[in-house]
């Protein structure tokens, strides 16, 4: 599940990831700041892993660089316009809430 809210409290993001793969699960509790369990030694191992990264201020200089010399973001800005657009139309088209991974 992928939760991302800028509604929830005003003025501060709120976004939560978990991954789950072979041998790790990853619980994203903000960009900079990740608990993570590893499954591929005995006992599991947990960790908290911390970053200090400004998020916000690198996606801006990205995009203010594309602008600048004409080129694209890191991510291609048309890809979370595509996503939008196919997550709409699936919440319109059943009227529920649209989950990602689950049908």
């Amino acid at each position: 599940m992928v939760v991302g809210s800028n509604a929830a409290i005003p003025g501060q993001w709120t976004g939560a990831y978990e991954l789950i793969a072979r041998n790790l699960t990853v619980q994203f509790q903000e960009h900079n700041r990740a608990f993570q369990t590893r499954t591929d030694v005995s006992p599991p191992k947990d960790e908290m892993v911390e970053g200090k990264r400004d998020v916000s201020l690198a996606e801006t200089l990205d995009l203010l660089n594309a602008i600048r010399t004409g080129g694209e973001t890191r991510t291609p800005m048309i890809e979370g316009y595509r996503s939008l657009v196919l997550t709409a139309r699936r919440s319109a088209e059943t009227g529920r809430v649209v989950r990602f991974g689950r049908e």
